[in-house]
């Protein structure tokens, strides 16, 4: 049992749910909190008010609100699924109807709340009756006992977070008792990264609804731009006027300190190839991950068609008959339960208010084209009741061809059954699979263990698509996805070129005639940062050995090599490289991946003196942004946007240093995109913006690079200020060394 602060009152039956009880003082008995009723629920009023009541036991409770006082009858775990049928429709009382002697104290409720601050729950009972009940005292009869489930866990004594009575959902703050409070209802509970959050407190309204009663408040959602519908925003029924409560916002409700609506969920573009299916693959959610229609598989066409019956235009209460359904077959999919089946349009990530249009069925906006040919399964008007049922038993027919002209549950696309599922899909032992990724250049390389009981065989091992098979050595079976194949996608963003596919195990398959075991789906992806720091260096007149050939250890392989020639046929291979001042050097930048969409591009090429690309005493720009900072830079065509080709004239710093190296920004685009970074090109005075840890990861040395003496340039002037440079190209560079000569420095 719960018990508050100061042991007089307490909740009997489990952690956060069971019948209140309070402790008498002049009897020195617990007694149970009677007076609220069960047959009036239904009147909108009366359950406001036992909402209100319940919220007020589970704070006294130390709880952060109420949760429910009502529940579904459950057999085998399975809810009885007929709602109106009151047997199934549990009041919480009526089920536990906990048995006392006729001597103990009965608290019965006030018809109203206390509307005090600190008002307790001993301040809404109305008297007590010690002794037998009356047999005309409605209030004092057992199935009127207070019986419900709070919210959250319990806090002994120093009660921080609130709870949004509506949902259950943590606000994080105390709302004030006072309408006067800017911010009654705490701020917005569903404030996530997924959603953004924009809301006017100011915004106040009456509605009526039973009593009437006022909203204060105001929070609209929006989603990323790419989302097309928004789950999540309150439904009203018909009987509310005011605002519409359809229009994609929050609001506040100062009566009961609560917000309308439940948290907010975005979906994403439909996408027909997109599939969740079943264990038996016989029932598919097409869409989404967690959204989209459903479509069974007919044994006697071979063929999928879609589930149809359930109307869109009577929306109350078939909204709640509805949801049964979407109960049924997101668990038939493995889900834990049903979402919605409504939705708001969104454009550019908001709500496109028009009316009661706005308030789309998932099936009107998606209505999937399906040939006539397709076999049509048609929901009954009942949902089964027997216990482990599937959406197979709540099919009332199946029509093979086309609808007849008068079969208006089978003709009309809009009457298909698409919906949303809450939760994450269970699929299966995928725990057990201890898979890693490898990330290439050219290829995703995703491996696991072999069981130790051999169920899993190469044979059950496949991709999103076909025709990649899986291999497979004394220790684990693997699988290779080419980046541009076997269901391989591609996503751009502004640091990362991601590739992704799904790794799909049949547990079972080849080792038995029949399986119990659930397909298992291995999401996997690999992420290729777009940009990358690469370093070659030239040694002009140096007698050191020379590296050509450096490659990247990051994820994409790009390389810099040096030419002498601007045919760029011959990489420089015969060291040591000697080079004159002045003289051409040709440099190749090129990424070596089997994705052909791929675009490369110098944004920032330099010199510095040491290993350190990012020297503060001396460095020079070669390429800026994307533009040629040296007069000397000449660009070459390249036969590739894999690869990208300059040149530039042989140079040393006047501050005496020995050592050259060359560092070069490349970053990564889609070849495909106008708009990209790398077809923009030239970016004059742009911030570049880096990627987190590039440096790091992908910065290449090359050298040491020693200067003969009679090569390297000196400039006293320079010398003494060593955080100034300057380049020496052919004419100047030859006037110094001759300068020097004359005078025998």
């Amino acid at each position: 049992m719960a018990k508050d602060e100061s042991n007089t009152v307490r909740l009997v039956g489990g952690e956060f749910y069971g019948c209140v009880e309070m402790y008498d003082n002049v009897t020195q008995q617990w007694g149970p909190v009677r007076g609220w009723s069960l047959w009036g629920l239904w009147v909108d009023d009366e359950h406001e008010q036992i909402m209100a009541r319940a919220d007020f036991a589970c704070k006294n409770l130390g709880f952060p609100g109420w949760l429910a006082t009502t529940a579904y009858q459950l057999s085998n775990g399975t809810a009885h699924s007929n709602k109106w049928n009151t047997v199934d429709f549990q009041h919480l009382t009526n089920h536990y109807e906990p048995s006392y002697s006729s001597t103990v104290p009965k608290f019965i409720l006030s018809q109203h709340l206390p509307t005090t601050d600190g008002a307790t729950l001993h301040d809404a009972i109305e008297r007590v009756v010690r002794g037998p009940c009356q047999s005309n005292d409605y209030s004092c009869r057992a199935y009127y006992t207070m019986c419900l489930a709070c919210a959250g866990k319990q806090n002994n004594g120093n009660s921080q977070v609130w709870t949004n009575a509506s949902s259950g959902q943590a606000t994080t703050s105390e709302p004030s008792t006072s309408t006067e409070n800017p911010k009654p209802c705490g701020d917005f509970p569903w404030d996530t990264d997924d959603v953004t959050v924009d809301c006017d407190y100011d915004y106040h309204d009456e509605i009526q609804y039973g009593d009437r009663f006022v909203l204060r408040g105001r929070c609209t959602v929006a989603c990323h731009r790419e989302a097309d519908l928004l789950v999540g925003p309150p439904y009203a029924p018909w009987e509310i006027s005011g605002p519409s409560l359809e229009d994609g916002a929050y609001y506040c409700n100062t009566n009961n300190r609560t917000w309308f609506g439940s948290q907010p969920v975005c979906l994403g573009q439909y996408n027909n190839a997109t599939m969740v299916t079943d264990e038996s693959k016989t029932i598919r959610l097409v869409g989404g991950e967690f959204y989209g229609c459903v479509e069974m598989y007919d044994n006697v066409t071979l063929q999928w068609g879609p589930v149809r019956g359930w109307a869109k235009w009577d929306r109350w209460p078939m909204y709640d008959q509805r949801m049964g359904w979407t109960d049924l077959a997101c668990r038939n999919l493995g889900f834990p339960t049903g979402l919605a089946t409504l939705a708001y349009l969104l454009t550019n990530g908001t709500v496109n208010y028009e009316g009661y249009a706005t308030l789309e069925d998932l099936s009107w906006h998606y209505e999937p084209s399906y040939p006539s040919t397709v076999p049509k399964f048609i929901a009954s008007a009942y949902l089964p009741t027997t216990d482990n049922a599937t959406l197979h038993d709540a099919i009332d027919r199946v029509v093979r061809g086309p609808c007849q002209s008068n079969d208006r549950l089978c003709n009309r696309p809009y009457y298909t059954m698409c919906l949303v599922c809450a939760g994450q899909q269970n699929k299966g032992n995928s725990q057990d699979i201890n898979a890693q990724v490898t990330c290439t250049s050219d290829y995703i390389l995703v491996s696991f263990p072999r069981p130790t009981d051999n169920s899993i065989q190469t044979a059950d091992v496949q991709l999103a698509a076909p025709p990649c098979s899986a291999e497979e050595n004394s220790t684990h079976i693997y699988i290779q996805a080419p980046l541009t194949g076997c269901g391989t996608s591609r996503q751009d963003t502004d640091d990362d070129i991601i590739y992704s596919n799904t790794m799909i195990i049949n547990v079972n398959a080849s080792s038995a005639v029949i399986t119990r075991h659930r397909f298992i789906e291995i999401s996997v992806e690999c992420r290729l940062p777009r940009r990358k720091s690469v370093t070659v260096n030239f040694d002009p007149q140096s007698s050191s050995v020379f590296r050509s050939h450096i490659v990247g250890r990051g994820e994409f392989v790009i390389s810099m090599e040096l030419y002498l020639s601007n045919s760029f046929r011959s990489p420089v291979s015969d060291y040591p490289l000697s080079v004159e001042l002045g003289q051409m050097l040709y440099v190749q930048l090129q990424v070596t991946s089997d994705d052909t969409n791929l675009q490369l591009f110098a944004d920032t090429c330099k010199a510095t003196p040491t290993e350190d690309p990012d020297d503060s005493n001396v460095l020079y720009h070669l390429i800026r942004d994307g533009c040629d900072q040296d007069s000397t830079v000449a660009r070459y065509w390249s036969p590739s946007t894999l690869e990208e080709r300059f040149g530039f004239q042989a140079f040393a710093f006047t501050s005496g240093a020995r050592k050259v190296y060359l560092h070069c920004d490349v970053l990564l685009c889609n070849a495909t995109d106008p708009t990209s970074r790398c077809a923009q090109g030239c970016q004059a005075g742009r911030r570049r913006r880096e990627a987190e840890g590039d440096t790091d990861v992908y910065l290449l040395i090359q050298g040491p690079i020693v200067l003969n003496d009679d090569q390297t340039a000196h400039d006293d002037a320079s010398t003494r200020h060593a955080g100034s440079m300057v380049s020496f190209f052919m004419g100047a560079c030859a006037v110094m060394v001759f300068v020097a000569m004359l005078t025998g420095i």
